[in-house]
């Protein structure tokens, strides 16, 4: 239970201290043990196929390579009491492409249950998930285009802590070539 008050903890900023729960800050458990960007080896976005002609859709990859031991989570949890425990990731495409429905998890989640908080359900991805979105290219013209990935939060976890929430932002380029 103590490992999932301080994923509570760590996505509402507060963490336990020596004299209960205390806002992040000097002395708190969070702020002196790694950091996310710390465990995390790899964090990388891709366009497949690496060209394609305008009108073909294509598929921004976002992966994310974590140390053995550690673990992340979706960006949706099928239990609402879990909710807290997902990341939070945005795409911008270029002008004159579309975002092609919705952001597709990593396949393959692990689960687990933690009936002392009422959850019966939390999926978490371990090793190097990999989100998927695809995208339109019907209004863009030969040439390379940039699409940023958004990282608004990135929960890591291992089996005794959970970290401070992560924030960064990765690119990838998206290159259209002449035909149709």
């Amino acid at each position: 239970m103590t490992r999932w008050l301080l994923i509570l903890g760590a996505v509402w900023g507060w963490s336990m201290g020596s004299g209960g729960w205390t806002p992040w800050g000097s002395g708190t458990a969070l702020a002196q043990g790694k950091k996310a960007e710390e465990v995390i080896t790899k964090l990388t976005a891709r366009v497949e196929p690496a060209q394609a002609k305008a009108g073909q859709p294509v598929r921004l990859l976002i992966t994310v390579q974590l140390e053995d031991g550690w673990f992340t989570y979706p960006t949706v949890q099928p239990d609402k009491g879990a909710k807290s425990m997902t990341n939070k990731i945005k795409i911008v495409p270029p002008e004159g492409a579309q975002l092609l429905g919705e952001l597709i998890e990593p396949s393959n989640p692990k689960s687990k249950s933690e009936e002392l908080l009422g959850i019966e359900k939390i999926l978490y991805y371990p090793g190097s998930p990999t989100w998927s979105q695809m995208l339109s290219t019907e209004a863009l013209k030969p040439g390379k285009y940039p699409v940023k990935v958004i990282l608004e939060r990135i929960l890591v976890c291992d089996k005794n802590q959970c970290l401070a929430p992560y924030k960064t932002e990765v690119e990838a380029t998206l290159t259209i070539v002449e035909g149709k």
